[in-house]
C-alpha cells in the first residue's frame, strides 16, 4: 500500500480494531464477574482456577470470532475497523489469511496476554512483564515496517503475502479476497 491516505487509514482502521476487538473480548470477564459479584470487573483472581481459565478461553474464543470468524462470514475480509475506513484484505488464500489474523490476534490484539494468564492460572508463575514486552516491540516493529518501508505493510502481512487495500482498489493478479 503507497497511498499515504489509504496508510492513515489502515493505521486509524488498525487502532479502532484494537479498541473495539478488546473491548468484545472483555465482555464475558465482565457479565460473568457481575453476576457473581455485582461488580463488574476484569479481575478473575477471585475465582478458582477452573473459572479462570473457563474466562480466559471465552475471551480468546470472543477475539477468534472477532478477528477471523466475522471477516470471514460476515464482513468480506475486512474487520469493523478497516470496514469502517473501507478497507478490505486481499489474500491469496484463505488459510493465509486464517494464519495472518492468528499472529495479529496473538501478537497485536491481546491474545499473548489472554496467553499468559491462562498460564498463571494454571502454574501459579507470572510471565506476563516478559511476554508484554516481547508483543511490545513486536508491534513496534510491525508499524515500523507500515510506516517506513517501501511496501507500507505490517509484519504479518509479509509474513503472509497479504495487504490491506482500499475495498474499490483492483485485486492484483492471482490474489483474490473470497467474497
Amino acid at each position: 500500500m503507497t497511498n499515504k491516505g489509504i496508510l492513515w487509514r489502515e493505521i486509524i482502521g488498525y487502532l479502532l480494531d484494537l479498541y473495539i476487538g478488546a473491548l468484545f473480548a472483555t465482555l464475558p470477564i465482565s457479565l460473568y464477574t457481575y453476576c457473581e459479584t455485582g461488580i463488574m470487573s476484569q479481575d478473575i483472581t477471585q475465582f478458582t482456577s477452573v473459572q479462570q481459565i473457563t474466562l480466559l478461553i471465552s475471551k480468546i474464543i470472543i477475539l477468534v470470532i472477532y478477528y477471523i470468524l466475522m471477516p470471514i462470514k460476515i464482513t468480506k475480509f475486512s474487520t469493523i475497523g478497516e470496514r469502517i475506513m473501507g478497507l478490505q484484505i486481499d489474500s491469496p488464500s484463505i488459510s493465509k489469511f486464517i494464519l495472518r489474523q492468528l499472529i495479529f490476534i496473538i501478537f497485536m490484539a491481546s491474545g499473548a496476554g489472554v496467553i499468559c494468564e491462562i498460564f498463571k492460572a494454571v502454574t501459579a508463575i507470572n510471565i506476563a512483564g516478559y511476554i508484554n514486552m516481547f508483543v511490545l516491540y513486536a508491534s513496534l516493529a510491525s508499524m515500523g515496517f507500515l510506516l517506513f518501508t517501501k511496501q507500507h505493510c505490517m509484519l504479518h502481512d509479509r509474513l503472509f503475502s497479504t495487504r490491506v487495500i482500499q475495498k474499490t482498489q483492483e485485486k492484483k493478479e492471482g490474489v483474490q479476497v473470497y467474497d
